[in-house]
């Protein structure tokens, strides 16, 4: 149990530390992406955030789905809520910094990111027991 918390916090910092690194990353090589008022419309790269987001939130999954060492799943998964309870939250105070679609589709990607680093944490850790 408490390694599986153990897993849950170093998922999430992982997801925290990656997104918002790569927030810094876009924000320097692409200075115009932000207008004068603090928003992001430009639709490209509003849809290279979303990839990365979704590539990061998975990543973090696996991640603690691979330091459980039991229900896996339920851990990848556990993280999901905590990854959508944050982005929901940050949904609310940064609403106005972009379109409604980029909010909507950055949420809805949370859990199924979630779920795809729990299975391919699983389907890793059969694969370790078939070789071992």
């Amino acid at each position: 149990m408490l390694r599986n918390v153990f897993a849950v916090v170093v998922g999430l910092t992982l997801i925290v530390l990656l997104a918002v690194g790569g927030d810094l990353v876009i924000v320097r090589l692409l200075p115009d992406a932000i207008d004068e008022f603090g928003k992001m419309t430009d639709p490209g790269v509003l849809l290279i955030l979303l990839v990365y987001v979704f590539v990061v939130d998975t990543f973090g999954c696996w991640v603690a789905a691979r330091i459980a060492r039991e229900r896996r799943m339920m851990t990848a998964l556990a993280l999901g809520m905590i990854a959508l309870t944050c982005a929901s939250v940050s949904v609310i105070f940064l609403w106005e910094a972009a379109p409604a679609w980029y909010h909507m589709l950055t949420m809805a990607g949370v859990l199924p990111a979630a779920w795809l680093g729990g299975v391919t944490a699983r389907q890793a850790r059969a694969e370790d027991l078939a070789t071992a």
